[in-house]
């Protein structure tokens, strides 16, 4: 049985939008204590130190600051920034005590810099939000801490204004700053384990080997929104099948390949054995392989099968699988947050499946803002039993084989 993981983003990953045709692809660089260390005037707590000791918890006199630096990180063929944002993930912020730490930003670091320079120069981007606002679970050693210190972590986001997304375009950097409890000058104090910038560009289109069809037009076979159909020429499915006239096919089935992320908090799943293997070859140390999670259908000639939509979010940072073709059809042509990708593989749904096939359940993390699926009934029990708080059972997605 494969065991869920939870960590928070720690290094710098460049995520590969993947989607075919698509026009970003969207980075993510991490300031922490592994980057910096306080020796160089970034506070970022060391793992395992006591969260409430010096040198990383700090007060309303000892503000500071730390740079993104994406120069090494911008995609090739990069030719502007559509968007920008900043997770900071910190730990005892008390928002209900008053404390009020304010985040400014600017395009560099400025000479000389202080507190008050930067509430003259710098852009407020808002408040630190507290453990109740936005909790979030960041695995840290529990010796020395204090009594239910793991339920202090919290991730406050920021999106970039206009004006700062294009200096950053300019300058290939970024600076923020933390104004610990500005108005108390003997309040509250603030420890911060790291902060993770997205940025997504406008990058060269990449071709996925999975579906070279174009999921905007409107007569791609492997569009969803095509209103004729996936096969028929006239319009019209065979739900028998397209090599038998008889309506008998003998499925076809391939291995779904799972992949975890300790980068991102996401699972991903894929038949692609090209796309497979380069996620093992290339990017061992942002994807690591699980192993076959479960046997779909290759093509739709078998009869009773549905396709699975492949969507890919740069700001979210992970993929999202639905069989349910409106929803499909919607985010085509609704969401700003969501890109089409095509057709990931083929599924029975339920009512359709064969005696021989196997539920595959689903699952949903407001948590961690992400879904997960498992064919694996031990697994499936777990989540239910030991991790409801993270992890919230939302029923069977479809039907497919066992690995």
């Amino acid at each position: 049985m494969r065991a869920i993981q939870v960590s928070v983003l720690t290094s710098c990953l460049l995520l590969l939008a993947g989607a075919a045709h698509a026009q970003t692809v969207t980075i993510e660089h991490t300031m922490d204590y592994d980057v910096d260390g306080w020796m160089t005037e970034c506070w970022f707590a060391e793992p395992g130190a006591i969260l409430d000791h010096p040198p990383h918890c700090l007060g309303s006199n000892q503000d500071w600051g730390w740079t993104h630096d994406v120069t090494d990180s911008i995609p090739k063929g990069a030719t502007g920034i559509q968007s920008a944002r900043v997770t900071i993930y910190a730990w005892k912020i008390d928002v209900e005590d008053g404390e009020d730490d304010m985040i400014y930003t600017l395009p560099d670091e400025p000479s000389g810099v202080t507190t008050s320079l930067v509430r003259k120069t710098g852009t407020k981007m808002g408040y630190l939000k507290s453990y109740n606002e936005a909790p979030v679970v960041v695995p840290w050693s529990s010796t020395g801490q204090v009594v239910s210190y793991a339920d202090f972590w919290s991730a406050t986001t920021f999106d970039l204004p206009t004006e700062l997304v294009e200096a950053l375009w300019l300058n290939n950097q970024i600076y923020f700053y933390i104004d610990i409890d500005q108005i108390n000058v003997e309040g509250c104090r603030a420890t911060l384990e790291s902060s993770v910038l997205q940025v997504t560009y406008f990058a060269p289109a990449q071709e996925d080997p999975e579906d070279p069809e174009d999921p905007e037009d409107p007569e791609d076979p492997e569009d969803p929104t095509d209103p004729n159909g996936t096969d028929d020429p006239n319009g019209t499915d065979d739900p028998n099948g397209t090599d038998d006239p008889n309506g008998t096919v003998t499925p076809t089935y391939v291995e779904v390949h799972r992949f975890w992320s300790p980068l991102t908090y996401s699972h991903f799943y894929t038949i692609g054995e090209d796309e497979a293997q380069m996620l093992i070859d290339q990017y061992a140390y942002a994807w690591s392989y699980e192993g076959i999670a479960y046997r779909a259908l290759a093509d739709n000639t078998t009869k009773g099968c549905t396709p699975v939509y492949r969507f890919w979010s740069p700001t979210q940072g992970y993929h999202y699988f639905t069989i349910d073709q409106k929803e499909a059809n919607s985010m085509i042509a609704s969401s700003n947050t969501w890109s089409y990708e095509g057709i990931a593989f083929y599924v029975y749904a339920a009512g359709n499946q064969p005696d021989d096939a196997s539920p595959v359940y689903y699952f949903k993390s407001s948590l961690l803002n992400r879904t997960f699926y498992t064919i694996d009934e031990d697994e499936k029990d777990m989540l239910v039993q030991d991790y409801s708080w993270i992890w919230k059972y939302k029923g069977i997605a479809w039907y497919a084989m066992e690995p």
